[in-house]
């Protein structure tokens, strides 16, 4: 029964912080008659034009939102940071990186949208103490934040 509990609470601190996050910035997503996507503010006045069509919650100040089917990522202006192009949700930057995927292939781009880790690999993890861990055919290697082999 403890372990219930804990998580239960491990589970509502989450909720919590990620509800605190997303309310601190004043700006939350909103689906309009059309069924398009943008953000509003506490008032409900749009701030961001709802012509995504999907938009996740803005967490560190960026949203993953998405246009003609394609993932990028937008800051608090609408400003794209993350050209559109990418076939996954780019929320999780850790260290400065995401995972993003092409097709079958993944690599890393950073906060400006500059891809750091060519998109040749087959599957990548995020990044973990400053590390990458992803998949080249069969063999996992160990990159550092610049795509260098540090461990095979």
């Amino acid at each position: 029964m403890k372990l219930d509990m804990k998580k239960i609470l491990i589970l509502s601190l989450v909720f919590t912080f990620f509800a605190f996050v997303s309310y601190s910035q004043d700006i939350f997503t909103s689906e309009n008659d059309e069924g398009k996507w943008g953000f509003v503010d506490a008032d409900g006045k749009e701030v961001i034009p709802h012509i995504y069509e999907k938009a996740d919650c803005f967490y560190m100040g960026y949203a993953s939102v998405v246009v003609n089917g394609k993932m990028g990522l937008i800051d608090l202006k609408g400003k794209t940071i993350v050209p559109f192009e990418y076939d996954n949700d780019l929320m999780y930057f850790e260290d400065g990186l995401a995972v993003v995927k092409k097709g079958e292939k993944f690599g890393y781009v950073n906060l400006t949208g500059v891809v750091v880790v060519e998109i040749k690999y087959n599957e990548a993890e995020d990044v973990s103490n400053g590390k990458l861990k992803v998949r080249l055919e069969d063999n996992w290697l160990i990159l550092d934040k610049n795509g260098e082999i540090i461990e095979k």
